[in-house]
């Protein structure tokens, strides 16, 4: 069988299977199908929920995104494709099972045809500019941090009229904004020009990364929420939030000011990558759990967005390009919006 052939079969494989997953989550999570206890006789089940079954599907048809997207890579990438298969048949329906029996063998068939997978393009190199001064940055980068990720606001507001409070908080992300785009406004102009012109280029170099990722979140998440009893409280905080504010946060808003403040500015500031990488990494990861977690093991979700800021820092100090990580961050956070919205609806 050849490499062809191989990525054909598996990619309309995993594509089926993710539609079907979709529909399903959906069909659950709406209540339009119930779920029924099994019952055997002398033989006591455990009870599956709706939300379960939800999440489940969500997960396999993540697990089936992230198969097509290292398949475009199948030699390079052919051990984690058959493991996704694997963990998707262990999780999923019937119809899993038979994708992974169909795609697992199929993996290991000896390719005909050894051609090697065509090569990533090279990055592009963009154009030198002349950075300002690194005190300007970091003078720059503390301003926001101080107003727009400290609990300062919070202290100021707390006794103010909530419309006022409102008002306070909007003058602020217009702040940042402003600040974020003067402080990197030849960057910002560049890159764009930059991404617009290799969007195939950097979209190649990201998505096999990013899939690889995604695995790797879902399971250190899941694995968390076993062991602390719960999601995070940030999570909790934006799940309380009227969804068209949480979406316009998290997909607009977030990429711009994280990424400028915690990839953009904050390498600019430390010069050293590997710094750079470590500082990036922890810092993010502190953010989202400083002042909201309730208990000492609440802390340990630190993990997960770390790893996330470690995989942002990681893609920019490659490609250079603001841009990329923008994309990429507002990719992921559309994810987590849309996976809100079904454990919403399952209540």
């Amino acid at each position: 069988m050849n490499l062809k052939t191989k990525k054909i079969i598996i990619n309309i494989s995993s594509a089926i299977l993710i539609l079907i997953c979709i529909l399903f989550a959906y069909l659950y999570g709406s209540g339009i199908i119930e779920v029924e206890d099994l019952k055997i006789e002398g033989i006591e089940m455990p009870q599956i929920t709706a939300k379960t079954q939800t999440i489940v599907f969500s997960i396999v048809a993540v697990l089936n995104l992230v198969v097509l997207f290292l398949n475009r890579n199948l030699i390079k990438y052919k051990t984690p494709l058959i493991i996704l298969e694997v963990v998707q048949a262990l999780l999923g329906s019937i119809l899993n099972i038979i994708g992974a029996a169909i795609c697992i063998p199929i993996l290991c068939i000896k390719t005909k045809d050894v051609e090697e997978e065509k090569k990533t393009r090279e990055l592009p190199v963009l154009e030198e500019i002349k950075p300002k001064s690194k005190w300007f940055y970091f003078t720059i980068w503390l301003v926001i941090f101080v107003i727009g990720y400290t609990p300062l606001v919070n202290y100021l507001t707390d006794s103010l009229n909530p419309i006022i409070t409102l008002i306070i908080i909007m003058n602020i992300y217009i702040i940042q904004i402003v600040l974020t785009f003067l402080s990197m406004k030849e960057y910002l102009k560049r890159d764009f020009r930059d991404f617009r012109k290799n969007f195939k280029t950097y979209f190649s170099y990201i998505m096999p990364k990013f899939g690889i990722f995604v695995l790797a979140y879902l399971i250190v998440a899941i694995a968390l929420m076993v062991v602390v009893g719960e999601i995070s409280t940030n999570q909790q905080e934006l799940n309380s939030m009227p969804i068209e504010v949480t979406a316009i946060l998290a997909i607009v808003i977030a990429p711009f000011l994280e990424e400028i403040m915690f990839r953009g500015l904050l390498k600019k500031i430390l010069g050293n990558t590997k710094l750079y990488l470590i500082a990036s990494s922890i810092i993010f990861g502190l953010l989202h759990v400083m002042f909201v977690e309730e208990n000492w093991i609440s802390y340990l979700y630190i993990i997960p967005y770390a790893m996330l800021g470690f995989l942002f820092a990681k893609v920019y100090s490659k490609t250079d390009n603001i841009f990329t990580n923008i994309f990429m961050h507002c990719a992921w956070n559309t994810m987590a919006v849309v996976l809100m919205v079904v454990t919403q609806m399952v209540g």
